[in-house]
């Protein structure tokens, strides 16, 4: 059971949804609209998961910005039902509204697992659950090897210099290999060189 706040109804959660459309707190303004529809289907049993851009905007605190929220869910049709049921209109797979400055953009064919690659954190009262830090790294650089070159190093770096303290970089290399491949291996391997290189340069 959730230990954040409850939302009960439809009807207040269309009235929090409205209430929340503070400018200023970017990242807040994209994660908070989740807690609470988060905190109205943890009756059912029902939850979303924040992975992408946003996950990286959170990690960094607002260094980078996301153009959408991603979402899975561990029912995703559930969750579509409740989206368009309190005003979100869809296009394809985004749904807009007027409390979220950017679409949610909802992966309707897969069925999000609640384990070791996700965590709850709080936003103003209400839990969201969004992938982990270590996730997200092995997230970006597997995007990077199959796609080519984009913004996702930078992301990688930017996150492995932050929660270094945090990580395992040997557990982190590990599950690149078993989970993705020698690819993701090396070049994960190599911007963590890197950074590691330019640290102690720094420090002296």
């Amino acid at each position: 059971m959730s230990s954040g706040r409850i939302i009960d109804t439809i009807s207040e959660l269309c009235s929090r949804l409205e209430a929340c459309c503070a400018p200023g707190r970017p990242v807040t303004s994209k994660l908070l609209p989740i807690g609470l529809i988060t905190s109205f289907l943890s009756r059912e049993g029902v939850t979303p998961v924040v992975y992408g851009g946003t996950a990286v905007e959170y990690y960094t605190s607002g260094s980078h910005e996301s153009s959408d929220v991603d979402l899975l869910c561990t029912n995703p049709r559930r969750l579509k039902e409740v989206l368009l049921e309190i005003g979100f209109r869809q296009e394809v797979d985004f749904f807009y509204h007027d409390s979220l400055p950017v679409p949610i953009q909802l992966r309707e064919d897969v069925e999000a697992e609640l384990d070791h690659r996700n965590a709850v954190i709080n936003v103003e009262g209400y839990e969201v659950r969004i992938i982990t830090v270590e996730q997200t790294i092995l997230d970006y650089t597997h995007k990077f090897v199959e796609n080519g070159a984009n913004l996702e190093p930078v992301f990688v770096a930017d996150l492995i210099e932050t929660y270094q303290d945090e990580l395992s970089f040997e557990h982190l290399l590990e599950r690149a290999k078993t989970e993705f491949g020698e690819p993701h291996y090396h070049v994960l391997r190599a911007l963590i060189a890197v950074k590691a290189q330019q640290y102690f340069y720094d420090a002296d």
